[in-house]
């Protein structure tokens, strides 16, 4: 039986790239994710009344072809069968619907078998039904069968896949908690599983258990063998959602660190993952034993000194930064780079520079105009602000920013009429702009025109 295969949606809260996990269960058409019975004798204690020979002989054939690749068979000996109807029969035809795919018909099937009395329905008929709506996409019918026919989870016979299914529908249906309580049943039993782990975090986080979250994600990276790394992105964005809640930043790093050190991830890796974390200074600090022990790649090189910016180390980041080949050096990302390393520096000369290159190059866009035409006003140039400024008023996003710097501008050089142009146009389209409103009033005492 393979596993399900459990997709993690993410959603950004605010600002912040938290995950809101929401799994859920999809099984490959045609894949045999159902019990299948292999004959009534061998499957079940010996039913209430003796099975019709012509039956047995149905099960017993129809039993190897429940496969893929034979499926059509199965159907066309179910198709040719002429014998009276019996809740076995219906058990072999649901099991053969689902492995081709037709779950609605799988469904009926199943229901079908379970009319009967409980002692002539095959055994596992219930939590077959389970999966074939789990299949479906009815997740709250499917929870419900299952955890009948597992008792909740309790059940002996089940696997650590039923309890995946189980939990994941469960989740999916709105019941944080009863999924956890099914997911923490399975991790007891199969403390490895990593389909279990998973859903464990989705209901930990759908919860809002976050130090239980946190717990559980540390768990799984710092876990032997290592985690897969979609199962490591996921423990590692549980973990900063945890820490989103009032996680402890420290505690996270260690998290990170310790991961690093079970042999996880490389140093590059770990550096990753704290700088998304925003924790600057041990990203630096990875970075650095990550360019010590690895190959220096530009990506390596450019994350590194962008790092050691945000650490208040911009020295560092253009030192790393001057490590590049000249090809990528003048490529406009590294040039942006430079630039607000420069002026993290202080060094505005060398902003203006790598700006300017930016711009001569053919990076026109509005963004770039707008940070050099503010290092050009601060550089006191303010007919080039000016005119940098004006290249972005086509664009929606930045046109009130625009204006608004343009009208200080020509208010301390005393074209008033200029000035209240601009912060008008402003208002004209946001009446109640409180910011344009301060600046029109300074700007209306001005007495030049």
């Amino acid at each position: 039986m393979s596993c399900p295969d459990l997709r993690i949606h993410r959603r950004l809260v605010g600002s912040v790239a938290a995950l809101l996990i929401c799994a859920w269960l999809a099984f490959p058409a045609g894949a045999a994710e159902v019990a299948i019975i292999a004959a009534p004798a061998e499957a079940a204690p010996a039913p209430a009344a003796p099975l019709p020979p012509a039956l047995v002989e149905l099960i017993n054939a129809v039993h190897p072809l429940l496969n893929a690749d034979q499926i059509k068979d199965a159907q066309a000996r179910l198709a040719a069968y002429r014998g009276p109807d019996h809740p076995w029969l219906q058990r072999v035809r649901g099991d053969a619907a689902f492995v081709a795919g037709d779950f609605p018909a799988a469904i009926a099937a199943y229901r079908a078998a379970l009319v009967a009395p409980t002692a002539q329905v095959p055994p596992g008929t219930r939590a077959n039904l389970g999966r074939a709506l789990a299949a479906a996409g009815d997740r709250a019918g499917a929870a419900l069968e299952l955890a009948d026919a597992l008792a909740g989870g309790t059940a002996p016979v089940a696997t650590a896949n039923d309890l995946a299914i189980l939990a994941g529908c469960q989740l999916e249906a709105g019941a944080p908690r009863r999924a956890l309580a099914t997911a923490g049943l399975g991790r007891m039993r199969f403390p490895a599983d990593a389909n279990l782990m998973r859903i464990e975090l989705a209901a930990l986080q759908a919860g809002a258990q976050w130090d239980d979250l946190a717990a559980a994600a540390h768990e799984l990276l710092v876990r032997t063998p290592p985690p897969l790394e979609a199962d490591r992105q996921l423990a590692w964005q549980a973990l900063l959602a945890a820490r989103e809640h009032g996680g402890d930043p420290d505690e996270t790093a260690a998290t990170a660190l310790a991961a690093h050190r079970a042999g996880a991830v490389p140093s590059s890796r770990l550096a990753d993952d704290l700088r998304r974390a925003g924790l600057f200074q041990p990203a630096l600090a990875a970075y650095r034993a990550a360019l010590a022990s690895e190959l220096a790649t530009p990506a390596l090189l450019l994350a590194a000194a962008a790092v050691a910016g945000d650490a208040g180390a911009p020295g560092e980041g253009r030192a790393l930064l001057a490590r590049l080949a000249p090809t990528e050096a003048s490529a406009p990302r590294t040039q942006r780079l430079a630039a607000w390393l420069a002026w993290s520096a202080g060094d505005r000369p060398a902003a203006r520079a790598a700006l300017a290159a930016l711009l001569a190059s053919g990076q026109t866009d509005s963004a770039t105009l707008l940070w050099a035409a503010r290092l050009a006003a601060d550089s006191g140039d303010l007919q080039a602000a000016l005119d940098l400024y004006a290249r972005t008023l086509g664009d929606p996003a930045c046109v009130r920013d625009a204006r608004l710097a343009m009208a200080l501008i020509l208010g301390s050089q005393q074209r008033r009429d200029e000035a209240l142009a601009q912060v008008h146009a402003v208002l004209d389209q946001a009446p109640g702009d409180r910011h344009a409103l301060e600046i029109l009033a300074w700007a209306e005492t001005l007495s030049g025109r």
